[in-house]
Formats: structure tokens, C-alpha cells, sequence
């Protein structure tokens, strides 16, 4: 608890006994020149304070008469900055800002400089104990902590006299020596890396704190799991990155066996980084590998230029055929290495067998497979007696691997065929696999349909001239007009009517827009189907004569709860429905009527989310509003939403009444309100100048005057006496205080009087509270200060 301004006057007991110890030995009615000294033991000491040495008593006391202790003129701290008035800077001493001198100082002489009660080595760790031991140098142990801070006040933190950078190097000169120089020591941050009060003063943070992006890889240089000294000076270097030695000197320390290589950057010697990353990758042997990107292609650049890679090569995987420090970085490996089963056949094709480069390139190709050129043009650059052919592919889109192999094949002419049967099964195999057969097919009269060398080899006119009556009707549907091929299979499958897929999903390859949509699946019948008619219709969108059926003809109970919602009360059931649509619930469209529910924030997460039905039923429901749940246990349904909530809750040591009582509304809106996710408007931040209006949600159920009264024994147990520690907390002047949800939480705690466990005030950093409750009071401790009890 934030101990009593000095400015009232009141002095804690502590620091008026220090004051009454040190002056009742001067209560004498005389001078001390008059009675021979008679104060003499105020006298004896090495260090005098000024007044004592001038025999000049009358600057602090008055020698006849006072109201203060020790006939003092006045009381310390004003007594002492009569003459001591230079204290002031950013940071201050504790005992300075409390006014207590004398918890350090001896009012009259000392065996101390300074005046000091005891030595700096006893003195300071008597409050921060945290120090004592510590043997940095000879900061604490054989010399003052004053060396580095001002016992009094500082404009740097934790009362430097300087920067802490500054402060270090005074002694450790060494450590900006070199010209490259550590950040955090060129920043004068010396405290990121090393404890100032460490035995010895070692780095307490290891360098992966900060440079965490260097050990992100699956594979990491082995020194660097022993720590960055290895390649690096931690302060400061001779060379960039403070690297011990250079590039690749450096590296050659360790890698030896690639001294003298011949290849590019290893036999300039300056530049192993360039494929290698030092710290960690993803890759083997730390190569830079990022797919198509190879390091290789950063200096050979033509490797990249076709779209279509080598798989080595769009893997970054070079030295699958290369040796990348060899002298000179040619091929190690024959294409048959990785494609021996492309001359597995009896007879080879022979560009295969002589030079894989006659049809391939290498590395990259703007065409299948690398290819040089197109394939068919690569087949008939020595094939010319094949061009011209009339059979479809070979006409019109030539592509001689349907039927041939390119490389090796077990038949004469590289044939892919396992047979010699002439006939169209030769090339184009059983077409009768399924167990419905195209009539035409079952009868073997393949040429009913098809000329075995035009182009195409089938037309919609032929599937017409047996099935002509299918498309009399008004509207057409546009594949049957265009090629019946498009739905059905022309040979054989296993859906009735050569369906080539199950209705829906045949219709959904074409109406896409409608992808997603389940209307109709839960029905037994194919959807689409019942309401729709596949080849033509004379009714529009090929509808179907339904015969005045109605959605309620499926969709039955959508009306029965005690309160229906008023889109169904005579109204179509498309105003808000689409009838493919798979969201019955389209946020849109209930926005175009209760436009008033979110046309502010912030707004509820399902309204935010679109999910206005994980609250309301849309068509009918027993509770008003159309609510899901039921009225009573609303709090139920908002925590089935809320989980994070409920676990706080169902841990909880105390819970906040609203939330027993199941009544989130009573702090809640549901939509919107004029206060972000509140009835009232709250002081939701941390800290902030003290406005009354702010607390107006608090003071629907809370007194406001336990909150404004500063003196109370009745409104709150939470003082210290009659003072009222709430009133100190937040209102504290006006000036800064801290919100109700800055102690509290709003839910529940695992603590007494929903004293939260933490306050987080970003996203590094918290206040930890702790307290602890007594029958006459507690005690707090948190980050702010140490621990505090109140009495009452």
C-alpha cells in the first residue's frame, strides 16, 4: 500500500522514533559551550556535520524553546532542505522522496564521509538485500555504490549517474576497442546481456535471447550450439559481425578440406556465405536451399530461365549431379543414375541410348518434361513421314506418346499396346467396362457413332438422330444442346442413363455457384433433380411442374414454437432464403430488417462473426426474442459461447455476484450499446485521471461512497483505520488512479474479493498481485512495491 504524503505533515512511526533517538540527547537547557560539552558524544566523530563544526547549534535548534522534538526549528525533511535544497531529477531516491535523511544520514557527526550512519557496504544492502553479495568488479564489495549512482537523484534509471553503457565502459574500456561494435554496447545497454550486480558480473542472457531468427533452422552449425564466442567477440571486432576472423579464413579454421577449391566464390575466397548459412537451415550442410530459388542460380542464372525445373533443381539439390566444390563443378552423375527404368524395355529408342540432350535440356525448359520444343515437333523433326496422318490426335493435336513410348518399349515402333488385336480396343481398350453399355457399343457398332479418323470422333448430331424428342420443349438445357458428352458417358458406366457422375455433383461442375449448397441432399430422391428438369422444359430455369408443393412440404415444425419470427408470417420464405443456398441464416439479409442492432460498435462476436443464430432461432422458438435458451439460464447459453470465462469461473475462489446470480445482462448488452459491451459506461483502462461518470456501471450495485469517501469506518474493510484504501487507489487526487478493473476481476478470482492473480499491462509485461487477507486486514505485494498491510 502507497505509504502517507509527507506533504500532510504525518510522519510514519518509524520515521518519528529515528527523529527522537537522534535529537533527545539534546533536550539540555544550555549551550553545549556552557556546560563544558556536556553533548560531547555528539561531537566525537571524524565527519562533522556543518553546523556542528561551526559550534553553531541554533541553525537546526532553538536553544529555549520548541514544539518539535529535539527543540528542532522544524522537522525533517523541510528542517534539512533549508541548506540541502539541490535534490531534484527524474529518478529519486526512496528515502529522499519520503524525506527520511536520517535512515541514512547522522544528524551530527560520523566516522563515515558523508555523514553516513554506517558504511556503504552494510548501508544500502540493507534495503536492497537483492545486491548484497554481489562482487562486480570493486562496485560492491571493496568500493562505494556510489561509483555508479547518485544516492540521491538521477535523471537515468535506477539513479545512474549516467547511461548504463557509459557508466560500464569508465572501467571496461576494452570492450569498444575495435571498430565493429556489439549493438547493445554501441546502445550503451549493457544490462540486456550482463546483471551489473552478477559474482562474477557473467552475461545472464544467452545471445539467441535476441537473435532467436539464428537457430530457427531444423539444422544448426554445431559452434553455435556451443556458443556464439566461437566465431564471434561478444563487444567488439576487427571485422563485420564482429567475427573473430574474416570470410572464409574463418571458416576454414573448421572446414580445412575445402581450402582450394576451384569453384566460383570458394576459389575467390571471400564469400562462403553466399550458399551457406553460418547459423542454421532448413537444409542439409546449412545450404541456402529455398526451392526453385537454388543458391547455385545466383550465379548461374541461366539454369533458371524455362518455368519448367529439374527436379534436382527446383528442390535446390545441385549437387545431386554436381560436386559443388569441385574444380570444375561438372556433372558427377549420368541421367540413367536416377532414370535407369526409362530403358527397361527390349528395344530403346536412340537419342535415348546415345544423348538424353537431344530431346531434353538439362536444367530448364519452357516446355513438359524439359523438353526442347514442343513433342511433337521434337517426334517429327525425324518422324516427317508421320505428319499429316489422318487420325485425330495426329492431325489436328498431335501427341505421338499417347501410343508410343519416347524412351524404351517391349513391342516394335515403341507401341505402348499389350496386344496385336486391330480394332479400336487395340488403342482405346475395353470401352464396355461398366455395367451399363451405350446400346450402340454393346451391339460392337462403333462406327454408329464415330469415324475412326475424323476429327472430332463424336458430335452431338449423332447422339440426336436416336434421341431427337428429348429436346422439343421451350427452354433448352445448354449441354444437351451443346454435346450430350458433357453429362453422359458415350460407352459405358455404371450410373443409370451413362451419368458420368452422381446427381448433384454432375449439375454442381457447371452451376459452381451453387457449390456448397445442401438444399435438397438431406432428401432421399437425387436433389436437383426434384425440382428440375435435366435436358428441357417449358417452364423457366427447367422447372418441373411441382404441382403447387410449397417449402413446407419438406420443411415441416419450422413454425411451431410460441413465437414465430414475422419473415414467416405470410411472407415467401425467399426473402430471406436462397433456395441452393447452405446457410439458412445469411447474416445480410437479417441485417436489411434489424439494421438498428448493429449499426454501431462494438458490436457482440456473433453479430461481428455473422452467427446471429447461435442466439436466436430464425423461424420459431418458445422464448422471446426467439432466444435458444431459455430466459432463466441465460447465463448458461452466454457461457456456452464464453468458455474462457467459465473456466475462470469454475476455478474461481470468488465469483462476482452477477455471474452467481446468471444474469450477464445485468452488465451486458446483447447487441450494441452506448458503452463498448456494457450498460453503462466503464473506465476499462488501467490508470487514468479519476471522472465519476466513469464508474457508473460499478455504482449500480456498488456505493460510490466507498469508493469518494476518504474517511469511512463502514462503506469498505479496506483501510487502513478510518483512511480508506479504496479512495487512495482510485481516486488519489484525482490525478492517477487506477480503475476497479486494474485490482479486480470482473468475473471471478482464484483470490479473495476478485483480487485478480495478474494484471497485464502488454504483451511483455504484467503486475503480479498477492494478497493475503487477515482477520483485522491483509497485505498486498505486487510488481509496484513491496509488501503492504493496512489494519483496521
Amino acid at each position: 500500500m502507497p505509504g502517507i504524503d509527507n506533504k500532510t505533515g504525518m510522519f510514519s512511526r518509524i520515521t518519528i522514533s529515528l527523529i527522537l533517538v537522534s535529537t533527545s540527547l539534546l533536550f539540555a537547557p544550555e549551550s553545549p559551550a556552557a556546560e563544558g560539552y556536556r553533548h560531547e558524544i555528539l561531537f566525537g566523530g571524524a565527519y562533522k556535520h556543518a553546523p556542528v563544526q561551526e559550534e553553531d547549534c541554533t541553525v537546526c535548534h532553538d536553544m529555549h524553546f520548541s514544539r518539535a522534538a529535539g527543540q528542532l526549528l522544524s522537522l525533517p525533511p523541510d528542517l534539512c532542505l533549508e541548506c540541502h535544497d539541490r535534490f531534484r531529477g527524474k529518478v529519486v531516491h526512496d528515502p529522499v522522496a519520503a524525506g527520511r535523511c536520517l535512515s541514512c544520514h547522522e544528524a551530527h557527526t560520523s566516522s563515515i564521509p558523508g555523514l553516513l550512519s554506517s558504511s556503504q557496504e552494510d548501508l544500502c544492502p540493507a534495503c536492497h538485500a537483492n545486491r548484497k553479495g554481489g562482487r562486480h568488479g570493486t562496485k560492491t564489495v571493496k568500493g562505494p555504490c556510489t561509483d555508479c549512482h547518485d544516492p540521491h537523484v538521477s535523471d537515468s534509471a535506477a539513479l545512474l549517474s549516467g547511461n548504463p553503457g557509459g557508466e560500464c565502459v569508465t572501467c571496461h574500456t576494452a570492450v569498444t576497442a575495435d571498430a565493429n561494435i556489439h549493438t547493445a554496447v554501441a546502445e550503451g545497454e549493457c544490462p540486456d546481456c550482463h546483471n551489473p550486480h552478477a559474482s562474477p558480473p557473467q552475461a545472464t542472457l544467452p545471445c539467441v535471447e535476441c537473435h532467436d531468427d539464428k537457430v530457427a533452422g531444423k539444422v544448426i552449425h554445431p559452434p553455435l550450439e556451443d556458443g556464439c564466442t566461437e566465431c564471434h567477440e561478444p563487444h567488439s571486432g576487427p571485422n563485420e559481425y564482429q567475427l573473430i576472423l574474416g570470410v572464409p579464413g574463418l571458416c576454414l579454421e573448421c572446414h580445412d578440406d575445402r581450402e582450394g577449391g576451384k569453384h566460383g566464390s570458394v576459389e575467390l575466397g571471400t564469400d562462403c556465405v553466399r550458399c551457406h548459412d553460418p547459423h542454421s537451415t532448413n537444409g542439409d550442410h546449412l545450404v541456402l536451399t529455398d526451392a526453385v530459388k537454388a543458391p547455385c542460380a545466383s550465379c548461374h542464372t541461366a539454369i533458371l530461365s524455362g518455368s519448367v525445373l529439374h527436379t534436382p533443381l527446383e528442390e535446390g539439390r545441385c549437387e545431386r549431379c554436381h560436386d559443388p566444390h569441385g574444380d570444375p563443378p561438372v556433372a558427377t552423375a549420368s541421367c540413367v543414375k536416377c532414370h535407369e527404368s526409362i530403358l527397361a524395355g527390349g528395344l530403346i529408342h536412340q537419342p535415348a541410348s546415345e544423348d538424353c540432350g537431344e530431346c531434353h535440356s538439362a536444367h530448364s525448359s519452357d516446355f513438359s518434361k524439359q523438353l526442347l520444343a514442343r513433342k511433337e515437333e521434337i517426334c517429327l523433326e525425324c518422324h516427317d513421314e508421320r505428319r499429316g496422318g489422318r487420325h485425330g490426335r495426329v492431325t489436328m493435336d498431335p501427341d505421338c506418346v499417347q501410343c508410343h513410348d519416347p524412351h524404351s518399349a517391349s513391342r516394335p515402333g515403341l507401341l505402348k499396346v499389350s496386344s496385336d488385336t486391330e480394332g479400336c480396343e487395340t488403342c482405346h481398350g475395353d470401352r464396355k467396362s461398366g455395367t451399363v453399355v451405350h446400346t450402340p457399343l454393346r451391339w460392337g457398332e462403333c462406327t454408329d457413332c464415330h469415324d475412326p479418323h475424323a476429327d472430332p470422333p463424336k458430335a452431338v448430331s449423332a447422339c440426336l438422330s436416336c434421341h431427337r424428342e428429348i429436346l422439343k420443349k421451350t427452354v433448352v438445357h445448354e449441354p444437351a444442346d451443346d454435346d450430350c458428352s458433357n453429362c453422359h458417358d458415350t460407352h459405358a458406366g455404371d450410373r443409370a442413363l451413362l451419368l458420368q457422375g452422381a446427381v448433384p455433383d454432375l449439375c454442381l461442375d457447371c452451376h459452381d455457384d451453387k457449390e456448397g449448397g445442401s438444399h435438397g441432399r438431406t432428401v432421399t430422391s437425387p436433389a436437383c433433380l426434384d425440382c428440375h428438369n435435366p435436358h428441357a422444359s417449358d417452364r423457366r430455369s427447367l422447372m418441373k411442374d411441382l404441382e403447387g408443393r410449397g417449402c413446407e412440404s419438406c420443411h415441416q415444425g419450422k413454425t411451431s414454437g410460441k413465437y414465430v419470427h414475422g419473415g414467416l408470417k405470410g411472407r415467401s420464405c425467399a426473402e430471406c432464403h436462397d433456395p441452393h443456398s447452405d446457410d439458412p441464416k445469411p447474416p445480410p439479409r437479417c441485417s436489411s430488417c434489424h439494421s438498428g442492432l448493429i449499426d454501431r460498435s462494438p458490436l457482440h462476436a456473433s453479430q461481428r462473426d455473422d452467427e446471429c443464430t447461435g442466439c436466436h432461432d430464425p423461424h420459431s422458438a418458445d422464448s422471446p426474442k426467439l432466444l435458444i435458451g431459455q430466459e432463466e439460464s441465460l447465463g448458461e447459453d452466454c457461457l456456452s459461447c464464453h468458455s474462457r470465462v467459465q473456466r475462470r469461473i469454475e476455478k474461481g475462489k470468488s465469483k462476482h455476484m452477477a455471474v452467481t446470480d446468471g444474469d450477464c445482462l445485468d452488465c451486458h448488452t446483447t447487441h450494441v450499446g452506448d458503452a463498448p459491451y456494457t450498460v453503462e459506461s466503464f473506465l476499462a483502462a488501467i490508470s487514468g485521471p479519476f471522472d465519476q461518470s466513469a464508474f457508473d456501471l460499478c455504482f449500480q450495485c456498488h456505493s460510490e461512497r466507498k469508493i469518494i469517501s476518504q474517511f469511512t469506518t463502514s462503506e469498505t474493510a479496506f483501510r487502513r483505520g478510518s483512511y480508506n484504501l479504496h479512495y487512495l487507489h482510485v481516486v488519489r487526487d484525482g490525478n492517477k488512479g487506477y480503475s476497479c478493473k486494474t485490482c479486480h476481476d470482473i468475473h471471478a478470482s482464484d483470490q479473495l474479493h476478485l483480487i485478480r492473480r495478474e494484471v497485464p499491462i502488454n504483451p511483455r509485461y504484467s503486475i503480479k498481485i498477492n494478497y493475503r487477507e487477515t482477520a483485522s486486514g491483509g497485505s498486498c505485494e505486487t510488481n509496484c512495491h513491496v509488501v503492504r498491510g493496512y489494519e483496521r
